[in-house]
């Protein structure tokens, strides 16, 4: 025989469990999400916010923007290279998310300017305490250069003087050899 006595305050089984079990679930769904949202927050932590190359009487200016205001340290070589080093520093500090990855601009090449390759990799810290931005800047053919910090605090600009077209130079004699009326 069967007792079909029910058992007055008893709880069907499991479905105190099955409440725990759908709160996990939603506690898990909720910080998946959170998640999903904060990822675009960390991939935006970058140093570089655009290069821009402009020329004007026979000067390229190449200017870097960063994400973050940036104070201008000093830069090496002095004025002439392939590669040229900025060390800046950031005076409202670095993102901490910065610590791990590499970011690359480039510029195309221009009737007289080379390519230009700006690059800031983390993984390579040129300051052991990791308060100054160091910034690599690499032209694919020598060229020389005067560096300085841009207005906005929130770039450096690079000033090259362009090489002049391949075959031109002084005018030939033929073209300066004018007549005065007589």
């Amino acid at each position: 025989m069967h007792d079909n006595r029910a058992i007055i305050g008893a709880r069907p089984p499991g479905r105190g469990a099955g409440q725990r079990h759908r709160a996990l679930a939603c506690a898990a769904v909720l910080a998946a999400g959170l998640a999903a949202l904060a990822a675009p927050l960390r991939l935006a932590a970058q140093v570089f916010e655009s290069i821009d190359v402009g020329v004007e009487q026979g000067v390229a200016r190449v200017r870097i923007e960063f994400a973050t205001r940036v104070q201008y340290l000093r830069h090496a070589p002095r004025d002439h290279g392939t590669l040229l080093n900025l060390y800046l520093t950031a005076p409202g500090g670095l993102d901490p998310a910065l610590h791990a990855g590499r970011e690359v601009l480039t510029a195309p090449p221009t009737p007289g300017l080379p390519a230009v390759t700006v690059s800031f990799d983390r993984a390579q810290a040129c300051d052991p305490r990791g308060g100054t931005l160091c910034v690599a800047v690499r032209f694919d053919a020598p060229v020389s250069w005067s560096v300085r910090a841009g207005d906005d605090q929130r770039s450096i600009e690079l000033y090259i003087p362009l090489a002049a077209p391949q075959g031109a130079g002084p005018e030939s004699p033929a073209a300066d050899q004018t007549q005065p009326a007589r």
